[in-house]
């Protein structure tokens, strides 16, 4: 500003400080651009990573930012996230392949735009139709057909605002009956703010509910927001099912076990169906190792769940990945990512236990809840004992905070796993199963003389697996009440 002639008093309005700085010589937009390069700069970028971070594992398709920094993008990078920076208006015809989340910048990026398709003045605003278009259209489609979360988001900026106002005229049509409901993380005035700036924020929050349909959860602190994030990513999770679990198919035959391998049989295909119900208007998703019988069982109940319900491309709710069982020890070249490029680098040899091991890791990421059924094998004698790899999926699960459901009435390992959750477990999970309503769901799991019933066990199932979304719900922030008019 001193370099211009101006101070603050004089000049409030920072984009059109920029259009004075600009216009003030023929290298003004230079400056501009090298002043934006220098103050987001990587270490600056570092300090906000931990929300980005847990933003990065949450599985959304497109991201929305006027930013101009790259902290998105090295944050992906680093959590070996795929994703595809858009700058410019033909970059949106480039579609993703579905396995790339798409990074929307409206405003431009330091990294990829050339300075004079960065949008930081006045007279870039004005502009923005004209030579960013497609940013506007796109935008406008996304708000009327998915769900929003704004963070970090004043709702002060130009160009967003006259993309809300377009879309709230569009949702308001009687003919338009499913407007999606949008999130917004705000921050709430402290209690030393004025009674007038306390006012000013109630009735701002309202418009944003009543105009734009923005419902909003309030934070004391900045340092809330990743709590936040965390409590939305688990219930998003929930979503995502896995289902452990084994029966051999070839052991040595007594009453006994086939009754057992009835039961194993009848309740995967039960839970099976049960995963395939619609929740929010759609299915969960079915994670599955195809383990002996049960995999085979509860991926034969799901899809026959959705062929029944006309489910269009059921495939989309099964990430089925099944056990590489034909694997011996092995010492191969891994490939690692470095960069946009790949390499390759000596790999150790690796046991079949530890290949297996890896594949579990895998197959846990991106789960809410694991469900555990049966978990047999088949020892030297042809007889079926414990599946300690059943065991070490529940370990895993507990490790990386993911709620585990053993079925103990399935007998086998989860069995075991069923009365572990309750004498070593539980605490870990108090949160979750804190009402004593849950906690006769759970001990229902595992009631014996007489077993459940595959539809009783279900409807227990239902019940717990709506417990553990509302109490997700619970760890968020009190939301704000409706201001009186």
């Amino acid at each position: 500003m001193k370099e211009i002639g101006l101070n603050e008093d004089v000049e409030k309005d920072p984009l059109r400080l920029a259009d004075y700085v600009e216009l003030s010589s023929d290298d003004g937009r230079n400056k501009l651009y090298t002043c934006l390069a220098e103050e987001l700069g990587q270490d600056k970028e570092r300090k906000n990573s931990k929300a980005i971070k847990i933003l990065s594992e949450i599985p959304i398709n497109a991201l929305w930012t006027t930013n101009f920094d790259t902290i998105i993008e090295r944050t992906y990078e680093n959590q070996e996230r795929k994703l595809r920076a858009l700058t410019v208006n033909k970059s949106i015809l480039e579609r993703s392949d579905g396995d790339f989340a798409l990074l929307y910048k409206m405003h431009g990026s330091i990294e990829k735009d050339k300075k004079d398709r960065i949008v930081i003045s006045r007279s870039d605003y004005d502009r923005f139709a004209q030579n960013k278009g497609g940013f506007q259209t796109m935008l406008q489609s996304d708000l009327i057909s998915k769900h929003f979360l704004f963070l970090g988001f004043s709702f002060t900026d130009p160009d967003l605002h006259h993309i809300l106002t377009i879309t709230a005229e569009t949702v308001r049509d009687p003919e338009y009956h499913h407007a999606p409901r949008h999130l917004a993380v705000m921050k709430r005035p402290s209690q030393a703010a004025s009674a007038a700036t306390k006012r000013q924020h109630e009735l701002f929050l309202n418009l944003l509910q009543r105009s734009y349909g923005i419902d909003t959860i309030e934070v004391g602190d900045h340092k809330q927001v990743p709590g936040v994030l965390k409590a939305i990513k688990d219930y998003v999770f929930m979503d995502r099912i896995l289902v452990s679990g084994s029966f051999p198919v070839d052991t040595v035959h007594n009453d006994r076990v086939e009754r057992q391998r009835k039961r194993v049989e009848e309740l995967s295909v039960s839970i099976g169906r049960l995963i395939a119900e619609k929740r929010d208007d759609r299915p969960r998703t079915l994670v599955s190792g195809f383990g002996l019988t049960v995999g085979l069982n509860t991926i034969a109940g799901n899809s026959g769940y959705h062929y029944q319900a006309g489910t269009p491309d059921p495939q989309r709710y099964q990430d089925i990945r099944p056990f590489p069982h034909g694997v011996v020890d092995i010492s191969l070249p891994l490939t690692c990512s470095a960069g946009a490029s790949a390499k390759e680098v000596a790999g150790a040899p690796l046991s079949r236990e530890e290949v297996f091991t890896r594949h579990r890791q895998a197959l846990i990421k991106g789960v809410g809840v694991g469900i555990f059924i049966g978990g047999w094998k088949k020892n030297d004698e042809g007889k079926a004992i414990e599946a300690p790899g059943v065991e070490e999926e529940y370990q895993l699960l507990c490790e990386a905070g993911i709620v585990p459901l053993p079925i103990g009435s399935s007998g086998g390992m989860a069995k075991r796993l069923w009365q572990r959750f309750k004498d070593e477990d539980y605490g870990q999970y108090h949160a979750f199963f804190n009402t004593d309503d849950m906690k006769s769901h759970y001990e229902a799991l595992g009631k014996e003389n007489p077993c459940l019933t595959p539809d009783e066990v279900m409807d227990c199932l239902r019940k717990i697996l709506r417990g553990l979304e509302v109490a997700s719900f619970r760890q968020l922030p009190q939301q704000t009440e409706e201001p009186s008019a």
